[in-house]
């Protein structure tokens, strides 16, 4: 089982001064969406108003067979995102969050050994958040469980101490930090994937994989560290591109219900996150479509 823990929004894109589409988004969701397209069990922790955009959501998390038990409906408006794409795809964001003050109480089933917990985003370092992030850390881990963390922290971010504080110890929870090159140099200033990996290190981390675009990826672990290339994509959006990168990864992870040391895993578990990633730059959608039937 996969436990996705963070926000859900609804995306409104616009490019050229015009709105150009509207889906479901957030960064835990698109990832939870795409891997239960590939037949990844998946339970979604996260908030949503009880207004007809959260009807919509709600209904789409069903239809995509995301198990939404852990859900919490509060009375108020949903999230939204507005999302300015320039002339290469990437996207500059306002948010309007209507989450209450205070944090739900999930529902957490019973976690077994191999299960994986997907965390991070704005909602992971939101300090009324934390409770609920480091509750579920701790189960994951008391069941020998893998924890991820996406630290998807943008330019436009607020970096006080507070905040970096609070992506720290995230950092410190996880076995393996997947983050793009501009997100470490916003945290941390790192001006390349060793020195990032040196800050996930002294926060606690084993593992990075660090994203560059369409520069590659470079992984980074305790037995050896990696180079991999990345195809020509004709870009139509890069929202989605890391969560969907995350997606990948994880239907790997999932399969073995551990991490190995061993080269070739890692090199076909990149290989299928760059494929999820890859095909989402190429479409208007957040997250990788459904399997063709066989």
């Amino acid at each position: 089982m996969v436990h996705a823990i963070g926000e859900s929004l609804y995306d409104l894109t616009f490019q050229n001064s015009h709105s150009v589409w509207a889906c479901p988004g957030g960064s835990m969701l698109n990832s939870a969406v795409s891997l239960a397209r590939r037949s990844v069990p998946v339970r979604f922790y996260t908030e949503i108003g009880n207004d007809k955009t959260g009807n919509l959501l709600t209904d789409f998390l069903k239809t995509n067979r995301i198990i939404t038990d852990s859900i919490s409906i509060y009375s108020g408006k949903t999230s939204l995102a507005l999302a300015f794409l320039d002339a290469k795809g990437d996207a500059e964001y306002e948010f309007y969050t209507y989450r209450p003050e205070l944090p739900p109480e999930f529902v957490i089933p019973p976690i077994v050994k191999g299960d994986i917990m997907l965390y991070g985003s704005t909602y992971a370092r939101q300090p009324r958040n934390q409770s609920n992030v480091t509750k579920m850390a701790g189960l994951i881990k008391k069941n020998d469980g893998i924890l991820i963390y996406d630290p998807n922290f943008r330019a436009t971010a607020d970096n006080s101490s507070e905040i970096i504080d609070l992506v720290s110890a995230n950092i410190g929870l996880a076995d393996i930090v997947r983050g793009s090159d501009q997100d470490f140099y916003n945290l941390f200033r790192a001006s390349d994937g060793a020195e990032a990996y040196r800050y996930i290190q002294a926060a606690g981390a084993k593992i990075l994989i660090y994203t560059r675009n369409s520069e590659g990826v470079e992984l980074f672990t305790p037995w050896f560290s990696k180079k991999y290339e990345v195809p020509v994509v004709q870009v139509v959006s890069t929202i989605g591109a890391g969560d969907n990168f995350n997606a990948g990864l994880i239907s790997e992870l999932h399969k073995i219900k551990h991490i190995p040391e061993f080269e070739n895993f890692w090199d076909v578990a990149i290989h299928q996150a760059i494929i999820f990633a890859s095909e989402v730059c190429a479409s208007n959608n957040n997250f990788v479509g459904w399997p063709d039937p066989e």
